[in-house]
């Protein structure tokens, strides 16, 4: 009887272990390449008050690549569901949406794509960083992606508008 129990004990655990593991590979993102990009600042007040941050993200490469973008708050919660994806001509007020599952889509060999947290649902308000990365079939690439990083904004019903950009990874691929 003993014997019978640590032995169902232990086909118990194994179960639980591999399991276990199969649902953690299904839920992690293996990245071959990362960066970090600082500076997000994004809030809505209403629509004459307001600043955005855009990431531009280009794949350099002849082969697709999955690409997956964290958005951090000052407190290191993730704020990636504020955000979208875009391609395409900015046209009638709008750009393509791109499908996206939590941060991770896919950006076409040479094809550029638009991060964007631009809610504008709600009041919030929005400072920390952004992690960049990505991964491909091909597992001998080592660069894949370059990026920039642009601020745009409204301040009060003057219409003042504001602005800028900056590299990340200081323009170098990652």
């Amino acid at each position: 009887m003993k014997k019978t129990f640590i032995t169902a004990l232990l086909s118990l655990t194994i179960t639980i272990f591999i399991c276990g593991a199969a649902f953690a590979e299904n839920t992690t993102f293996h990245a071959q390449g990362r960066t970090v990009a600082p500076g997000i600042f994004t809030y809505f007040k209403n629509s004459y008050s307001y600043a955005y941050t855009y990431i531009s993200i280009s794949n350099i490469t002849s082969t697709p690549v999955q690409c997956k973008v964290t958005i951090y708050d000052h407190e290191g919660n993730d704020q990636t569901s504020r955000g979208h994806v875009y391609s395409g001509e900015y046209v009638n007020g709008g750009w393509t949406g791109v499908a996206v599952s939590d941060g991770i889509f896919e950006i076409p060999a040479y094809g550029t794509r638009l991060f964007t947290m631009d809610d504008r649902t709600q009041k919030y308000s929005i400072f920390g960083h952004a992690t960049i990365e990505w991964k491909s079939e091909d597992n001998k690439m080592s660069k894949a992606l370059v990026a920039s990083m642009r601020h745009y904004g409204h301040a009060g019903s003057a219409g003042t508008t504001k602005s800028g950009g900056i590299t990340i990874n200081n323009g170098q691929p990652f």
